[in-house]
């Protein structure tokens, strides 16, 4: 048969597209069995290229010559892998390591206006330091994110923002599976996904779970090209996939405080919480982990008020009450000094100056330590707090004279003697 002498159309990755096999079929003098495989293959090729969009950054179209949908391995190869945990290829979260799994799916929960968003640019910005390249499906309009990263250092150019409020999912999940990027961020599962009832652990996996096979498979579903010439496409290389939700109100321990059905929880690997700071510290988020295979973790972090920079303190155990107590009472010596004095001696994870004066006081009400002005006084405010260790060698005494006036006595401690006297002087007027 004599078919056209014009130039074959191809995809970018040599493969006939539909439309050229259509035209091969119809050339006049094609044999009829030709025709019908031409005709066949053409409508196949079309079956697929309906599912593509080929736009810039979005890579080559798969191929119609599909490998197969699931993968399958040998026990022996598992149990011989050289993948382990100790060497699990992990992303920084502030600079720190077992956060984030490379290729793994991520859902990070949290309250309205917790600050899920400012955290992942700081966290993005890592990222791209590593020459990683991200994509960013938000549900927030462009006049929000130009104000958001203007004026931010660095280099930006490996960062995309699809903003994708209103449109269909399957056209977001096309784009966030076949682009150029190796971190995937969704931005938020309610308004991107649009579901319509995310208590429905049936909706809610048939809308997440494309997502999190998209990115495991993202380069796995490949055209062989017709022209060898072509050569063999790259292996598949998972994405690292990171989904944005909300918190419920009620919030709730081990991931139940993920709003909607357990299916958010128990459909991606790693789940991550951001909670406001149980200590009311207003610029410090708790954030907890819950992860298959690996160790779930627990830290607090700090936005800096003046240059907007996060910073990981650490273990949150450190912060709470008794703790920040127990770190105190280390500190303290018989010396008289400030709250502010006190709280800058303590390291990291340093606890907030409220937290600080908090755990002060508790100690001076229980009597294990002393307070200027006495804590039998209340809470005098305005008056600047000093503490030390109740085996301080100046013990205070208050004293009320009949005219009203207060005088305040240092008292040696091991002068029992001279205590006495002044108690006896001013009967029921002093206080030690």
């Amino acid at each position: 048969m004599t078919l056209s002498t014009a130039a074959p159309r191809r995809s970018s990755n040599g493969t006939l597209t539909a439309a050229t096999l259509a035209r091969f079929a119809d050339e006049p003098g094609v044999d009829p069995l030709a025709r019908e495989f031409l005709r066949g293959a053409a409508a196949a090729r079309e079956t697929v290229e309906s599912d593509w969009t080929q736009e810039p950054g979005m890579g080559n179209p798969p191929s119609a010559e599909k490998a197969p949908s699931f993968l399958e391995v040998g026990g022996d190869d598992l149990v011989h892998s050289k993948i382990s945990v100790a060497n699990l290829p992990y992303l920084p979260l502030l600079t720190v390591m077992g956060w984030f799994v490379m290729g793994w799916s991520h859902i990070l929960a949290g309250y309205p206006r917790v600050g899920k968003t400012d955290l992942l640019l700081a966290i993005i910005r890592e990222w791209l330091d590593m020459g990683l390249r991200v994509l960013f499906i938000s549900e927030e309009p462009e006049s929000i994110w130009g104000p958001r990263m203007q004026g931010r250092s660095g280099d930006w150019s490996g960062l995309r923002v699809v903003f994708g409020l209103g449109c269909p999912p399957d056209e977001l999940r096309r784009r966030a599976r076949d682009g150029a990027e190796d971190v995937v961020i969704v931005d938020a599962i309610r308004n991107l996904l649009q579901l319509k009832d995310e208590k429905d652990n049936s909706e809610i996996a048939r809308a997440t779970n494309p997502w999190v096979a998209a990115a495991r498979n993202a380069s796995k579903v490949q055209f062989q090209p017709l022209d060898a010439s072509v050569g063999t496409p790259e292996p598949p290389t998972p994405k690292t996939l990171v989904m944005v939700h909300h918190s419920r109100k009620g919030g709730g321990e081990h991931g139940e405080g993920i709003a909607g059905g357990h299916a958010l929880l128990g459909g991606f690997d790693i789940a991550i919480e951001v909670l406001r700071d149980p200590n009311q510290s207003r610029e410090r988020r708790l954030i907890r982990s819950y992860a298959r295979l690996i160790e779930s973790r627990e830290a607090v972090y700090e936005r800096c008020p003046d240059d907007g920079s996060f910073r990981l303190l650490g273990d949150p155990s450190a912060l709470r009450l008794e703790d920040v107590s127990s770190r105190l009472l280390a500190a303290l010596d018989e010396t008289f000094r400030s709250t502010h004095d006190l709280h800058a001696t303590l390291g990291d994870p340093r606890p907030s100056e409220e937290q600080v004066r908090r755990a002060l006081t508790s100690l001076a009400e229980k009597g294990v330590i002393l307070r200027d002005p006495d804590i039998a006084l209340g809470q005098k405010r305005g008056t600047a707090h000093r503490w030390a260790t109740s085996k301080a060698s100046d013990s205070l005494a208050e004293v009320a004279s009949s005219n009203g006036s207060t005088y305040r006595l240092e008292l040696n401690s091991d002068e029992p003697d001279v205590a006495s006297a002044v108690l006896s002087t001013f009967p029921g007027s002093v206080t030690l």
